[in-house]
């Protein structure tokens, strides 16, 4: 099974998501052979959302096993809580970064994953 990193950050009761191609997702990635959950965290935050990104207080969340949207196959993704800091500027896959509540996140087209993560957010009043 394979395995991805991911940012679960809430602002203003906001949950901050990422379209990648046209499923949206949270912010976060597979990590390279041999590198900790951290670094591939901070790695892929900086790839995908900017440089100027600066990750704060993070925490394991949990972790969630879905279907992928693109492949198909079954994905483990651990889910770090934390802050963000710095400019939000989507790039490389991602084409788009949105804060969204609950109810605006629940009309979006979300990953199986993605869709567990929210709702269990949700059930603990994070947003």
């Amino acid at each position: 099974m394979r395995k991805a990193v991911s940012l679960a950050t809430i602002r203003d009761h906001c949950l901050l998501l990422v379209k990648k191609k046209e499923t949206w997702i949270l912010p976060g990635g597979k990590p390279k052979e041999n590198e900790c959950d951290y670094d591939c965290l901070v790695r892929e935050i900086n790839e995908e959302l900017g440089d100027n990104i600066t990750l704060l207080h993070l925490i394991h969340y949990g972790d969630f096993v879905g279907v992928t949207p693109h492949k198909g196959d079954r994905l483990k993704n651990v889910v770090m809580m934390g802050e963000i800091r710095g400019d939000i500027n989507p790039r490389a896959e991602i084409s788009t970064a949105q804060w969204c509540i609950y109810t605006e996140a629940c009309l979006l087209n979300l990953s199986d994953i993605t869709k567990k993560i929210v709702k269990r957010l949700h059930q603990e009043n994070y947003f």
